[in-house]
């Protein structure tokens, strides 16, 4: 699909949630039957019926799938289609990619012979996006190319976060192993949601691998405005660019500029419209 067509598709449903918030809401529901003549549960739903029972290391013999997979499956499905909705909204193109999660279980409490609700508590489900070494693109016509080849594909920064490095003894070499481990290799780094290790290092890495831009802007005689900046993307971070992100007319009008920064020579330098802008300038604009 195509995000033209997903448009399409979605754009009545939006309208009509906008118009009436009452109608997005929804409430799920599932129920099942317990089985009699062995330790299970059948789940009915709309696509069949799935039966649920004991794990093997609980004493199943496997015939029935067990309620964590299920569990783990729901969440796959959840990122998936997520995953999946966002890149074709976004014309993000990709050949194959690959949802994993996994989630650390301890039998003792299922079978009652341990309390652990402390230990529990630090049980983590891990969620893992993985996108072959060569992954290719499709391009309009439908062909695969090779996303190095392709002057179309879209290459996106990858970062691979290890969270909870506050509940490791030895983080930087756990983090090097799994940089071993991990195929295709990305850059890693430790992160702690609970201590806020590494976090202040995370928005600084996707600033400079976005390579963007803040720009200040300043009326004449006026100090700049230095709380709310305009922000470039790369390949569009000229003088003009950052005139219509003011105001479509503004980049029409522009005659020149003045600039105080790193890019320009002197603070207070007459530009162009073609001139590059660099991070932390100011900017004021003349039409």
């Amino acid at each position: 699909m195509k995000a033209e067509e997903l448009r399409q598709l979605q754009a009545p449903f939006k309208a009509r949630y906008k118009q009436d918030p009452a109608a997005a809401k929804h409430t799920f529901r599932a129920s099942g039957t317990l089985l009699q003549d062995r330790p299970a549960c059948r789940i009915e739903s709309a696509f069949g019926t799935i039966d649920a029972g004991l794990h093997p290391a609980a004493g199943g013999d496997g015939s029935d799938v067990c309620a964590g997979d299920l569990m783990l499956q729901s969440l796959v499905a959840c990122a998936g289609v997520t995953f999946n909705s966002v890149a074709t909204a976004m014309s993000i193109p990709f050949r194959s990619a690959k949802v994993m999660v996994e989630g650390d279980g301890d039998f003792r409490g299922t079978l009652g012979v341990a309390q652990l609700q402390e230990e529990l508590a630090r049980r983590k489900v891990t969620l893992v996006t993985r996108w072959p070494a060569d992954a290719t693109a499709i391009t309009a016509d439908g062909a695969a190319a090779a996303a190095d080849e392709d002057v179309f594909a879209l290459q996106l920064p990858t970062l691979l976060l290890a969270n909870k490095a506050d509940l490791l003894d030895h983080a930087d070499t756990d983090l090097e192993v799994l940089a071993e481990l991990e195929e295709p290799h990305f850059p890693a780094m430790l992160v702690s949601a609970q201590s806020g290790l590494g976090l202040g290092d995370l928005g600084a890495w996707l600033w400079r691998q976005l390579g963007l831009v803040r720009v200040y802007t300043k009326a004449p005689g006026k100090p700049p405005e230095n709380s709310r900046p305009f922000t470039l993307r790369a390949g569009e971070q000229t003088v003009e660019d950052a005139a219509r992100l003011v105001h479509r007319d503004m980049a029409r009008t522009l005659k020149y500029a003045r600039v105080w920064g790193r890019s320009v020579a002197a603070d207070g330098q007459h530009v162009g419209r073609e001139h590059r802008l660099a991070d932390r300038d100011i900017l004021e604009l003349h039409a």
